[in-house]
C-alpha cells in the first residue's frame, strides 16, 4: 500500500486520502474471508498485518488532522468508516486463523496420543496392566504444544514429548520385568498372598522386596497363632470331657428312665426362675422327647 498523506491548514489543502482509501477498500474487498488451505492462512496472516497497519495509520492521520483543524468532519467520518471496515475484515481473518491454529494443535496432540498407543501395544501384557494413562493423556501433549510457533514448532514439540515418553516406558519396563521375575519366584504356598500383581509390579524393586517379606512373615505368624489356638481349644475340650467322665464315675449312679427323668425335670422347672437353668431343663426335655420318638419309630 502507498503512504497516506493528509495536510490541513483550516481546510484540506492537500490529501491523497480518497485514492488511499479506495486502494485500501479494494484490498479489503478482494480479501479471501473463507480460509481453507495452508496458503490461504499464510496470506491471511499478511493481510492481518496490513489491515492492522492501516488502522494505526488512519488513527494517526486523524489525530494529526484534528490538531490542524476541526472543520473537517466529513474527512473524519470517512476515516472512521474505512477504519471500521479494515477492523472488521481483520477480525474475521483473525478469528479463522485462531480457530485453525487450535484445530492444528488438536490434530498434532491426537497424532502424539496415537503414536504412544501404538508403541504401548507393542509392550508386554504386564506393562499394559500398569498405569499408562500419563503416556496417552492428550492434555499433556496440548500443554507441550502451547507457546510453540507455527506447524513446525508444534510438530517438533510433539515428537520431543513422544521421545521422552518412550524413554520413560523403557525405564518402567525394566522395573516391571525385574518385579515380574521376583513375583514369579515366590513359592506356590505363598502365591495367594500376592493377588494384586498389577499394583506390585509398578513398585520400586526394594519396596517390592519389603512388601513380600512383610506379607510372608505376617502370614506365618498368623498361622502359628491359629495353630496354637486350635491346640488350646482341643486341649480344653479334652479336659472338659475328662471332667465330665470323672464326675460321672464319682457319683456312681444308675441312669433314670425317661419318664422318671422327665418328671424330675418338670418339677425342677416349677421351682426355679433362673433363665439359663430353665433353658437347660427345657433342652433336656426336648432331647428326651426326641429320643422317645426315635425309639418309637424303631418299633
Amino acid at each position: 500500500m502507498s503512504n497516506l498523506v493528509i495536510n490541513l491548514i483550516g481546510e484540506i489543502q492537500s490529501s491523497n486520502f480518497h485514492d488511499w482509501k479506495n486502494e485500501l477498500i479494494d484490498q479489503i474487498q478482494s480479501t479471501n474471508l473463507e480460509l481453507t488451505s495452508d496458503i490461504d492462512f499464510s496470506s491471511a496472516e499478511l493481510n492481518v498485518k496490513t489491515f492492522k497497519l492501516a488502522e494505526k495509520t488512519l488513527k494517526i492521520a486523524k489525530e494529526k488532522a484534528l490538531n490542524q483543524s476541526k472543520d473537517i468532519q466529513a474527512l473524519f467520518n470517512a476515516i472512521d468508516e474505512v477504519t471500521e471496515q479494515a477492523r472488521q475484515t481483520r477480525l474475521t481473518l483473525e478469528r479463522q486463523i485462531k480457530t485453525r491454529k487450535i484445530e492444528v494443535k488438536e490434530e498434532f496432540a491426537f497424532e502424539g496420543v496415537a503414536t504412544m498407543q501404538h508403541y504401548i501395544e507393542q509392550q508386554s501384557d504386564d506393562f499394559k496392566t500398569s498405569d499408562i494413562s500419563r503416556f496417552i493423556d492428550k492434555s499433556i501433549f496440548l500443554s507441550k504444544i502451547k507457546g510453540t510457533r507455527g506447524i513446525l514448532g508444534a510438530k517438533h514439540a510433539v515428537n520431543q514429548l513422544c521421545d521422552q515418553f518412550k524413554n520413560e516406558i523403557i525405564h518402567k519396563l525394566a522395573v516391571i520385568q525385574s518385579n515380574v521375575r521376583t513375583l514369579d519366584s515366590i513359592t506356590l504356598e505363598n502365591l495367594s498372598l500376592f493377588q494384586d500383581r498389577s499394583f506390585l509390579i509398578n513398585l520400586l524393586p526394594n519396596d517390592l522386596d519389603i512388601i513380600i517379606d512383610e506379607r510372608i512373615n505376617n502370614y506365618h505368624a498368623n498361622q502359628q497363632i491359629i495353630n496354637q489356638t486350635h491346640a488350646n481349644d482341643s486341649k480344653s475340650s479334652n479336659t472338659e470331657s475328662n471332667e465330665i467322665n470323672k464326675s460321672t464315675k464319682e457319683f456312681n449312679f444308675e441312669p433314670l428312665g425317661m419318664l422318671e427323668t422327665k418328671k424330675i425335670i418338670s418339677d425342677l422347672l416349677m421351682k426355679t426362675d433362673e433363665g439359663d437353668i430353665i433353658k437347660a431343663l427345657l433342652t433336656c426335655l426336648r432331647l428326651i422327647e426326641d429320643e422317645k420318638n426315635r425309639i418309637n419309630d424303631l418299633h
